[in-house]
């Protein structure tokens, strides 16, 4: 009995040792290295999703600091980070529903100096719905759009390197997400996200508002998914993006949606440099608006820091003056969806 109450001690003694290291290691990270947790979103702002991997969770705030910014984040009854909306679409409104990831979000921005924000400001007859969720593939949008999307008049989906390049997953950033794959008939069948177990999430809950983990990933650990997504920030040349069959079929499953609900469909695509030329073709060919973000930004000065590629103000600010005339157009035209369709496919270029 003396022996087991021995045993018991120093197992417990060995415990608090352990956990008291871990403390003073945090507590050591958070002083000298706060940008440890730069890359992640704030505790508490996401959630599991059973069919699109994780989502953004309602009417949640919290701050974002960083050695860059320091910004809050707030997301509305739908769950995103958006102003206030009703379901119910006002006549005189033209609705826009836009989707991407942690750029179209406004990562380190304050939410009225995202260019979408500054979209709905100039354009009084206009809503512009921000449904953009970190981390998301084009694949995730384009789900998220088909299961909730509400009534609305054009669909905007954002395609980047990024964008096309998570598709290729089905495990990112450490969480599941979906995978579309072409069945034995070559049409596209979707593998739902799966559901982490018992002790994963228990873990997850358990260490999600520490910066250790993160400081320890960053500096012993780099898996190859990891370094496939951001690989193209370290390549001397400019990478080159795929619209390869599994991205083609995205698209036009995405089109078909679109046409269902009578919206106009229009592919945001990043950056003239990613080899965009073959995707232009394509919606042009496959009835789907297309428009190109045109930004020159060899000094880095739209993007936050070299370290954080996200979209700064600057940035912002220029988007919108591109985007504001084709809206002007786009809303102008409103009569029907055919005619939509054909100036999208005859004048955006």
């Amino acid at each position: 009995m003396k022996i087991f109450k021995k045993f018991l001690k120093n197992i417990i003694l060995a415990l608090a040792g352990i956990c008291l290291a871990i403390f003073l290691a945090e507590i050591f990270v958070r002083i000298f290295y706060p940008e440890s947790r730069d890359h992640v979103l704030p505790s508490g702002l996401y959630e599991n999703d059973r069919y699109l991997g994780w989502k953004l969770s309602k009417e949640k705030s919290a701050n974002h600091h960083s050695k860059f910014f320091n910004v809050n984040y707030t997301t509305n009854s739908f769950g995103f980070r958006d102003k206030k909306r009703i379901i119910q679409k006002e006549n005189e409104k033209y609705r826009i529903l836009l989707y991407g990831d942690s750029q179209i979000f406004g990562w380190g921005n304050p939410a009225e100096i995202r260019f979408s924000n500054l979209l709905e400001k100039s354009l009084p007859n206009v809503e512009i719905w921000n449904l953009a969720v970190p981390a998301y593939g084009l694949d995730q949008q384009i789900l998220s759009y088909q299961r909730d999307a509400v009534d609305a008049d054009a669909v905007i989906f954002f395609v980047s390197e990024y964008t096309v390049d998570r598709i290729k997953y089905e495990y990112v950033y450490k969480k599941y997400k979906p995978k579309f794959v072409n069945d034995h008939s070559g049409k596209l069948k979707v593998i739902l996200p799966k559901e982490p177990t018992a002790i994963k999430s228990f873990i997850d809950n358990s260490i999600k508002w520490m910066y250790l983990p993160f400081f320890l990933e960053k500096r012993f650990y780099s898996s190859s998914l990891n370094v496939s997504i951001y690989k193209e920030k370290t390549d001397s040349n400019k990478p080159k993006m795929e619209t390869n069959d599994l991205v083609n079929k995205l698209l036009l499953m995405a089109r078909d949606i679109a046409n269902h609900r009578d919206d106009t469909i229009i592919i945001l695509c990043s950056n003239p440099y990613l080899g965009s030329k073959n995707l232009e073709d394509f919606c042009i060919q496959s009835n789907i608006g297309y428009f190109e973000i045109n930004l020159d930004d060899k000094k880095n000065e739209f993007i936050i820091s070299g370290e954080d590629g996200h979209w700064n103000s600057k940035a912002n600010e220029i988007i919108f003056r591109q985007l504001l005339p084709e809206i002007k157009k786009l809303t102008s035209i409103k009569s029907n969806f055919l005619s939509q369709r054909i100036f999208y496919n005859n004048t955006i270029r």
